[in-house]
């Protein structure tokens, strides 16, 4: 399996899940601009071409022909990126929390391009409080602390670049519909059962993909890998059951 992570995010959100499949080779990265990972001061760096070429060595690197990909969020859409310009380095995918360009569900996708524009202008911290958790956000007092301390262990370049480059671009399912045939692997679509944003996208995704099933994790948000580690491990040993996949 290669795990990637959603914006802000890092490898160690997939301890539990890694832990959870001792018998499988398993590889969490940090994606650039995150991290330990380099980051690029130009924005050009950050296009999904970029990305998932990173995908591409990783594997290279570490001798795997083909993975399975499971990614959160920013990284659900990398996971789809790659699985569209590599479809040969693919067993299957797990695509949890998609990303919404839709302003209907005020999903970062669709205010990509203000937060970076705000993180240069004003300062990660900032431009945080302004999109992401502040007051207008909902969130909890303990769960906005813990976004901003998450938000806050990476580059404010790093960061404004990944919105701007990547996913301001990342579009709506449907105009990916030319090259979604070629994604002949099994998929996995995950959503919690708060992120309406989430289970929008996949119900979008689910109806063009050529074989896919879509599971909603009952009382949950967006990190559904995090806040429901059981519910999400269940979902992907019954998946990876069913279809046999290589450890």
């Amino acid at each position: 399996m290669l795990f990637s992570h959603g914006l802000s995010g890092s490898a160690r959100n997939w301890r539990a899940t890694i832990t959870a499949f001792p018998s499988y080779t398993s590889i969490a990265y940090d994606v650039r601009g995150h991290a330990r990972s380099d980051v690029p001061s130009s924005e050009s760096s950050y296009g999904a071409d970029r990305l998932t070429a990173d995908m591409e060595e990783i594997l290279d690197d570490a001798g795997l022909a083909k993975a399975t990909c499971v990614g959160l969020s920013m990284g659900a859409a990398l996971s789809l990126m790659f699985a569209l310009r590599y479809p040969e380095r693919i067993n299957a995918l797990v695509l949890t929390s998609l990303p919404n360009v839709d302003p209907t569900f005020r999903g970062v996708a669709s205010y990509a391009e203000a937060f970076a524009s705000a993180i240069r202008c004003e300062g990660l911290e900032k431009a945080g409080e302004k999109f992401v958790w502040g007051a207008q956000s909902g969130l909890s007092t303990r769960d906005a602390s813990l976004v901003r301390l998450g938000f806050l262990e990476h580059k404010g370049v790093g960061i404004a670049n990944m919105l701007a480059g990547f996913l301001s671009k990342i579009g709506s399912p449907e105009n990916l519909d030319a090259g979604l045939a070629s994604i002949n692997m099994p998929v996995l679509l995950v959503s919690g059962s708060r992120d309406l944003g989430a289970i929008n996208a996949a119900e979008r995704l689910d109806k063009l993909l050529p074989s896919s099933e879509h599971r909603i994790v009952s009382n949950c948000g967006h990190l559904v890998n995090i806040e429901k580690k059981k519910e999400f491990n269940d979902l992907l040993l019954a998946f990876f059951s069913d279809y046999s996949l290589d450890k």
